[in-house]
């Protein structure tokens, strides 16, 4: 699992990482649309990241940010899709 959440998946093989990867991006590219949980905090610091509890995969907090804010400038409410959301 390369990239900057590798850190995240340490004792972990690469293929199972691999696995693991292929997996969640077939949750996400399969959902019609994300409803992600709170975003949680950790010694007051956001988790990095969040579950879509529609199709139980995960991506980084920016990403989710993204996504609420192109449902914002599509005229919906972004607090639906991202509790917390701040404009």
């Amino acid at each position: 699992m390369a990239g900057m959440y590798s850190h995240l998946a340490k004792g972990f093989s690469e293929a199972a990482q691999d696995d693991a990867m292929a997996v969640n991006r077939r949750r996400l590219n399969s959902c019609s649309q994300h409803f992600f949980d709170s975003p949680k905090k950790v010694n007051g610091v956001a988790a990095a990241l969040l579950r879509c509890v529609m199709c139980d995969g995960w991506m980084p907090l920016e990403w989710a940010d993204q996504y609420a804010r192109g449902f914002m400038h599509a005229n919906g409410d972004p607090e639906v899709v991202l509790p917390g959301f701040t404009r």
